[in-house]
């Protein structure tokens, strides 16, 4: 006889350890200065478009690679879950999470969200349920907390940034440094 019922696919989840929460948080502080050094040294990697008055997209580097393709291409972009995945390094949980995170969004209150797939969640056994919600949860967090902290040292940064570029701007450079397009000249071969 065979049983006509869908076998439903039981996932266990272990919650993360306290020096695994440590080290994530830790990790995503660093990339937060990371972010924060690049700004304020005036590095900048998202074009915007000369014609318009806008301020650089996420998305200008797919346009790059589609119109330069045969030259040149931009490394993979780094979206926020890929940046969230690096700061996992448990493989077990960033394999988990990897599976479960649709995406992020951010609320009214401007703090970010992980969107969950529920495909995912309602495989997770009860317990594993708690567990799981429960570091969500911490993730938000130790997230929301971070990028407050980044936001209010944010316009600083960009105050440097700004400062660099001006100080780049009135340098003066040698003669010899500068292009002046190319020269003919017409020597003598040596044999």
């Amino acid at each position: 006889m065979h049983n006509n019922q869908q076998h439903k696919e039981i996932n266990y989840y272990t919650k993360l350890t306290n020096n695994e929460i440590e080290n994530f948080t830790e990790m995503f502080s660093v990339f937060q200065d990371l972010i924060l050094a690049m700004v304020r040294n005036a590095v900048r990697v998202l074009p915007k478009d000369k014609s318009k008055n806008f301020t650089p997209k996420l998305t200008a580097h797919l346009d790059i690679n589609r119109a330069t393709k045969h030259n040149q291409e931009y490394e993979k972009f780094m979206d926020i879950k890929d940046v969230f995945l690096s700061c996992i390094e448990n493989k077990n949980h960033k394999e988990v999470f990897n599976r479960s995170i649709k995406c992020f969004t951010v609320d009214d209150k401007q703090k970010v969200r992980f969107l969950i797939k529920k495909s995912f969640y309602i495989t997770l056994e009860e317990k594993s349920k708690h567990y799981f919600n429960e570091d969500i949860k911490k993730m938000e967090k130790i997230i929301n907390k971070i990028n407050d902290n980044f936001n209010l040292r944010l316009p600083e940064a960009q105050q440097q940034g700004k400062l660099m570029i001006s100080k780049i701007k009135r340098i003066d450079i040698p003669e010899k440094a500068k292009y002046s397009g190319k020269e003919k000249s017409k020597g003598k071969g040596i044999s």
